[in-house]
């Protein structure tokens, strides 16, 4: 009679502890899980903020290169809408 008790105590007692392993596990892949796609979500963020600065950047350099830089002789001469037009 005392064996088959303390039988039955040990194996609530494995039961108990290997319910208890499966929940922590289980929680912690869904911690993992909504952490790995928060961390996902705000890599990407900041990923597309900077190429978004890199392609400003590079737009400003182009545009500088490709401005005009003397403006004297477009103030002083009236252009018409067929020069426009022409690219003159």
């Amino acid at each position: 009679m005392c064996c088959k008790k303390t039988l039955e105590v040990l194996e609530k007692i494995y039961w108990s502890v290997l319910d208890g392993l499966l929940y922590v596990i289980l929680t912690i892949l869904f911690i993992l899980t909504i952490v790995g796609i928060w961390g996902v979500t705000m890599f990407d963020k900041y990923f597309m903020k900077f190429l978004e600065a890199v392609d400003n950047f590079f737009d400003k350099i182009w545009n500088w290169i490709k401005a005009p830089k003397c403006k004297c002789n477009l103030k002083n001469k009236k252009v018409s809408k067929e020069d426009l037009f022409n690219g003159e």
